[in-house]
């Protein structure tokens, strides 16, 4: 059996305050941006504390008037000289060429949303080009009133109508290698994972499966792996503002009889 994984989250956008300059951001339910400072600082911190790997997204594409995807690869290739775990990119890859450039710049993996969405077989496409175990999708949902679950893209701001149990089956067929699940009003948060339908979506995926939003304490991750089939679970706000680290949480959650990657 795969050992869990805990995956700390860097998601950068433009500064408002610095010209020309990517800097670290936490947001909640997608919308809420707060800079708090220099992600390639913040990627070796977690590096020295056994993260497993990093996420990096780039949230400019959907959230920001500038879009400077140079900028982005130039700062993806100066992390990926400082640290030396597996990263999985995302944010506005439209083509192969986006995937390809990414994973000469020190990419591991590539996390793919809105193309995906718009152009199911472009996730076999990627696979086939790339290897399946390249290509990473998410998933972004949020739960109405009536509890039905609604899939979404561009960072939240668009809503599909499509049943996600049918899209996360198309997902696995398509060649995807593993999948993140966002409850986007759970992100941020700090109040739990959505464990009630991230136990329903997890239960028959045979791949691995991220889970992801809301983690505000080492409980929540506990909770994530003992309630559900997540094979990881990956934070940002948790991470970048509590006084716990990586090493701390993956302490606990071993306590509680959980099979985590350790480190000596």
């Amino acid at each position: 059996m795969a050992k869990k994984r805990i995956i700390p989250k860097l998601q950068i956008i433009e500064s408002t305050i610095f010209k020309n300059e990517l800097v670290l951001v936490i947001t909640q339910n997608f919308n809420q941006i707060k800079e708090i400072g220099d992600p390639i600082s913040q990627a070796k911190i977690y590096e020295a504390q056994s993260a497993d790997e990093l996420i990096l997204s780039y949230l400019s594409p959907s959230k920001s008037k500038v879009n400077n995807r140079n900028l982005f690869v130039e700062k993806l290739r100066e992390l990926s000289k400082e640290v030396f775990i597996p990263i999985c990119v995302g944010g506005g890859i439209k083509k192969l060429s986006d995937i390809e450039i990414l994973l000469q710049n020190g990419a591991d993996k590539i996390i793919i949303n809105s193309i995906a969405v718009q152009n199911p077989n472009f996730i076999r496409e990627s696979s086939l080009s790339f290897g399946s175990q390249c290509i990473v999708v998410a998933v972004d949902y949020r739960v109405d009133n009536n509890n039905k679950i609604h899939i979404y893209s561009s960072s939240g701001t668009k809503k599909y109508q499509m049943d996600i149990y049918e899209w996360i089956s198309n997902i696995v067929d398509l060649g995807a290698g593993e999948i993140v699940l966002t409850n986007i009003d759970k992100d941020g948060s700090m109040e739990g994972l959505d464990i009630t339908n991230l136990n329903q979506l997890t239960k028959k995926i045979q791949i691995p499966i991220i889970s992801s939003g809301g983690c505000g304490n080492a409980q929540h991750f506990i909770e994530g792996f003992l309630k559900t089939k997540s094979d990881a679970i990956a934070a940002g706000t948790f991470f970048c503002m509590q006084d716990q680290n990586t090493i701390q949480t993956r302490s606990q959650i071993k306590n509680s009889g959980i099979n985590i990657r350790t480190f000596n």
